[in-house]
């Protein structure tokens, strides 16, 4: 249901945009940089977390049927498949790793055990 301009909604929408927006733009700089990622997933994930932020930014001033937005929006698509994507893959090799080192150690005699 459509509300009076200046109501307190808008306000609200305002401030929690601005807040998601502001939460988007530090993942990459408090998240992603502490995180063992290769620099395309690294990049990627940014770019997405960035885009996201810029269309909640457009969100709390209204504007996200700008035509910057629709090409923000490709971007974003772009970005998060990217970043979906090659972020699985890093973590599909990282698990084959860990359980190939855990069935070697398995397999290994015990370097402690009786001579």
């Amino acid at each position: 249901m459509p509300h009076a301009h200046g109501d307190p909604l808008d306000a609200i929408n305002l401030i929690a945009n601005v807040t998601i927006f502001l939460g988007y733009l530090v993942v990459p700089f408090t998240v992603l940089v502490r995180m063992p990622l290769t620099m395309f997933v690294r990049v990627s994930g940014a770019l997405f977390f960035l885009t996201c932020g810029i269309t909640h930014l457009a969100m709390a001033f209204g504007q996200e049927r700008h035509d910057l937005m629709v090409f923000n929006h490709v971007v974003q698509a772009a970005a998060v498949l990217c970043f979906v994507l090659s972020f699985a893959r890093m973590v599909a090799v990282a698990s084959t790793r860990l359980e190939e080192r855990r069935k070697a150690a398995s397999a290994a005699p015990d370097a402690g055990g009786a001579r």
